[in-house]
């Protein structure tokens, strides 16, 4: 899927990735990916159906797109959510993947604290996604 959706960047809207960015680019992908796949999973024991799941996800996931930056920049939002934004991993891997396609981006684009805290998170979901499926297979 990125690999489809880098190619429609790249000719539909001539966006270029910089081989020096592309080691950026893949740990924040890799991380992203894991992170919430792992808090997806860790969140499953909510879902009771296969029909709610969808909402569950678009519930938890659209606002913390929008506080985040995902849809643009909204300026002056007040500091609680901003703060409220920097906890979750949705602002820290939108911007990793913003630093790595700025061209303005020097050096290899790598953002430390994002990628730390994508990779907290990452501890974070595994840790729920175990319980979880523990507890699953302690039930069957």
């Amino acid at each position: 899927m990125t690999a489809v959706t880098l190619l429609v960047g790249r000719f539909a809207y001539d966006v270029h990735v910089r081989v020096s960015t592309v080691p950026a680019l893949v740990a924040a992908l890799v991380l992203g990916t894991g992170c919430f796949a792992a808090l997806g999973l860790g969140i499953m024991h909510v879902i009771r159906s296969t029909e709610a799941a969808p909402a569950v996800a678009n519930a938890a996931i659209l606002p913390l797109t929008f506080i985040s930056g995902v849809w643009g920049d909204f300026g002056g939002l007040p500091a609680w959510i901003e703060r409220t934004a920097a906890v979750f991993p949705v602002k820290h891997l939108a911007n990793s993947l913003q630093v790595a396609f700025d061209p303005r981006t020097t050096g290899a684009g790598f953002v430390a604290n994002d990628l730390l805290m994508l990779a907290a998170w990452l501890g974070v979901g595994m840790f729920f996604a175990v319980r979880f499926l523990r507890a699953e297979q302690r039930r069957s």
